[in-house]
């Protein structure tokens, strides 16, 4: 059996985790079934990723995947979907019952991939991996007295850390994932513009979670006039930040949202405009005296986000969406066999 997943040269969480998961919790029959590819944990399930496969040789099985960054494969009937991220997805393929969760779920029963103390004690803070590429925060999160993690850390080390852990505050999804898996409290942030909606609400509404993310203030007035002209080129898409979606709407308007959402080349989306290009440069020539500004804003504003509303799933419904998710794996035995 082949994985696939999005592989970040640099590492990403998320997507890591497939090394890890997979071969602790699916039986040997579809492990070692030879003609298998399984599409596992990420938002992958679009054509630009999976069109390749279609019409192929190799049997496909989709486990716990999610639609984003794009709209589905052209022909996925002769696959073997078993489960989707959750009730976005599942609309988006016209296939409402396949909505369960994120195979992330599944980290739940493995045996040694993680050790959750009895009492932890810290709190976690984990950004998205595009936040990295501007002002860093492990200054600030450390001043704060929080576990400054990077998704780009070493997937079994990330692990370890949140075994150690109280709460988490993450921009990165599958830092509220495998928060929620391990059964910690944590709370969505943003910092970056370009987080996306579809595919958190595509979870948290699987948890019957809503998706409120607080939102951060830039570190830097230079990342603030960055992340400004970023949000006007979505704003140019019909994309508002993180309340654009609603739970319910039905497959076009989903369809839509993914279209205006991704469609628009990279450079369209990060191109800034010769007004925003300026107002970079003049503000540089202040940045010693804005940035203990910025940062400060920063510090006070992580700081009573440290204070908010905790998410957590009903433990009810984690344990109906773990069974469910392994009984997706016995339809992928099945198809297999």
């Amino acid at each position: 059996m082949d994985v696939f997943y999005f592989k970040d040269p640099k590492f990403n969480f998320g997507d890591d985790l497939n090394a890890y998961i997979w071969k602790e919790v699916l039986p040997t029959k579809v492990l070692e079934a030879p003609d298998l590819t399984l599409v596992g944990i990420g938002s992958i399930l679009t054509s630009e990723r999976l069109e390749k496969f279609v019409g192929g040789d190799r049997k496909i099985a989709v486990l716990g995947t999610g639609v984003s960054y794009g709209t589905p494969p052209s022909d996925m009937s002769a696959w073997c979907l078993a489960a989707v991220r959750g009730p976005l997805s599942a609309a988006v393929l016209g296939q409402p019952k396949l909505s369960v969760t994120d195979g992330a779920i599944l980290l739940a029963l493995t045996q040694n991939l993680y050790t959750k103390q009895e009492k932890p004690e810290k709190i976690i803070f984990m950004p998205h991996r595009s936040s990295l590429q501007r002002g860093s925060w492990e200054p600030i999160a450390t001043e704060l007295g929080l576990e400054y993690v990077s998704p780009q850390t070493d997937t079994l080390e990330i692990l370890r850390k949140f075994g150690e852990a109280k709460l988490v505050i993450t921009e990165a999804m599958h830092g509220a994932i495998v928060a929620d898996t391990m059964r910690i409290p944590w709370i969505p942030v943003t910092i970056h513009p370009h987080i996306d909606e579809f595919k958190w609400k595509d979870w948290t509404y699987s948890m019957d979670l809503d998706y409120r993310p607080i939102s951060l203030p830039s570190i830097s007035a230079d990342d603030f006039i960055y992340y400004q002209g970023l949000r006007g080129n979505l704003k140019k898409f019909g994309i508002h930040g993180t309340d654009t979606l609603r739970p319910g709407q039905d497959r076009t308007m989903y369809l839509d949202y993914l279209s205006r959402r991704f469609s628009p080349s990279y450079e369209q989306l990060h191109h800034l405009t010769k007004n925003i290009q300026y107002t970079r440069k003049a503000a540089s020539k202040f940045a010693r005296i804005t940035k203990p500004l910025c940062k400060a804003n920063a510090r006070r504003a992580l700081g009573e986000a440290m204070k908010s509303p905790q998410y957590l799933s009903a433990q009810a419904l984690f344990d109906e969406k773990l069974l469910r998710m392994q009984e997706a794996i016995r339809t992928v035995e099945k198809f297999v066999s």
